[in-house]
């Protein structure tokens, strides 16, 4: 009798040891994506914010302002030219 108690008491031990490492692993797996996905959303909110969604945060605007400023320039000067 007693060896069945020991039997059995060691069988339910490793059971509870194997639950508690499965539900602490559960966890750990939990918390990781948590904070993951926090970090996802403050990474997508702070570019939300930050960028200004006209492409001002480019140097392709400067270009084209550039572009556009040199055809204003070479207009004025050819609307006084006297060809």
């Amino acid at each position: 009798m007693v060896l069945m108690d020991a039997i059995r008491f060691n069988t339910k031990s490793c059971f509870e040891q194997e639950w508690r490492v499965f539900g602490i692993a559960i966890v750990v797996v939990i918390v990781v994506v948590v904070i993951v996905g926090v970090v996802g959303l403050v990474a997508a909110l702070s570019t939300g914010l930050t960028s200004s969604g006209r492409g001002l945060d480019t140097d392709e605007w400067e270009v084209d302002h550039s572009v556009w400023m040199n055809q204003l320039q070479k207009d004025f000067e050819d609307s006084w030219s006297t060809e």
